[in-house]
Order: structure tokens, then sequence, then C-alpha cells
């Protein structure tokens, strides 16, 4: 008799077992759909001033920074593969001088008036498709190679203060 017992117990909690490991993947499956077809969420801080006159201007003295948010879950995608963000390509430009920050931060500056007026242009727009905005980013993975993901971008203004003379 208790052996039975055992084995209609063993049975069971292989049984919960597999129903937890499938209701995993199904639910990690229905979240990489649900999240914008696995793209990367990101937002780009633009770095702006003020003039006298309250005018906003592109600040090119100051960094762009690019942010991935919700970089560590893994709803999005397997995101341990990736050491660090490689490299950016905004409306066709390709930004090579940059630098990586940490796993989910990259930041530039860039006295391009052309890629300057892009992201004047696209202040306060959120794209949903990486076509759409020419926005592509480049991944190093752990292994050592380069991965370009798609991603979701949105801009925003980073409004940078006057620096005040010290008296």
């Amino acid at each position: 008799m208790n052996r039975s017992y055992s084995k209609i117990r063993h049975i069971q909690q292989s049984n919960l077992m597999l129903e937890i490991r499938r209701l995993q993947e199904k639910s990690r499956q229905y979240l990489m759909e649900g999240s914008e077809n696995g793209q990367l969420p990101i937002i780009v801080n633009v770095p702006i001033k003020m003039d006298t006159n309250n005018k906003e201007y592109f600040d090119s003295s100051s960094f762009v920074k690019v942010k991935i948010e919700d970089f560590m879950s893994n709803i999005v995608l397997n995101l341990d593969e990736f050491k660090s963000i490689a490299g950016i390509k905004f409306g066709g430009t390709q930004i090579s001088t940059g630098t990586a920050v940490g796993k989910n931060q990259y930041r530039f500056i860039t006295s391009d008036k052309n890629l300057q007026n892009y992201f004047i242009g696209n202040m306060g727009k959120q794209y949903n498709l990486s076509e759409e905005s020419g926005v592509v980013i480049s991944m190093n993975t752990i292994n050592g190679g380069v991965k370009p993901l798609r991603c979701m971008v949105k801009f925003v203004k980073n409004i940078i203060p006057p620096t005040q003379n010290p008296k």
C-alpha cells in the first residue's frame, strides 16, 4: 500500500514540475510576442540647452545618452548573452565615437549638424519599428561576436541647466 501512495505522489510531483515548466515557456513566448515583437525599448536622451531668449538648441558639448529600458528583464529577449552596446545607427548615421556605460547604456558627443537636426526633429516621438525610426543597436555578445537588434525607440529632451559663474 505504501508503494502505491509513493508512486502516486511521485507522479503528481512530476506532473506538477512539467506543468510549471510548460507554463513558464508559454508565458515567456506570450511576453515576447506582447513586447513589441521582441524589440528592445530604448530611450534617447537628447541634450538641450536654453539660450537667453528661452529658445532651445542642441547642446553639442553634452552627451547624447541612450539607455535600454528593462534591460535586465528576460521578458524581451534572453539578454544574458550580451555584454554591452557595440554601436548605434541613427537615421543612417553610424555612431562610432561612443562609449558603452555598463550593459545597458551608451553615450556620445556629436558635432554633426545633420545628426543634431535628426534628434531635434524626432524629439518627443516614439517609433515601434526600427525600419520607421532608422535606429539600429548592435550588441557585443559574451562569446565575442556582435549582433544587431531591433528596438522600440523614444526621443526625450534632457534639459541641461545653464552653468552658473561662481562669485
